[in-house]
């Protein structure tokens, strides 16, 4: 993957790559950086949406 497109539209050239990021999920979930992860409403975008108009 890369993004030679984006790089050539916007002049944009990232810093890190996708596997970088991915690589970093890995090691934040091995060690328990990222609590309730699949439950709290925190890291889901529509469930914060929904829960604010509720609220």
């Amino acid at each position: 993957m890369t993004s030679d497109k984006i790089k050539d539209a916007l002049g944009f050239e990232p810093i890190f790559t996708v596997e970088d990021a991915i690589r970093d999920l890995c090691t934040a979930f091995r060690e328990g950086k990222l609590p309730d992860s699949f439950d709290n409403p925190w890291y889901y975008n529509v469930k914060q949406l929904q829960e604010g108009e509720a609220a």
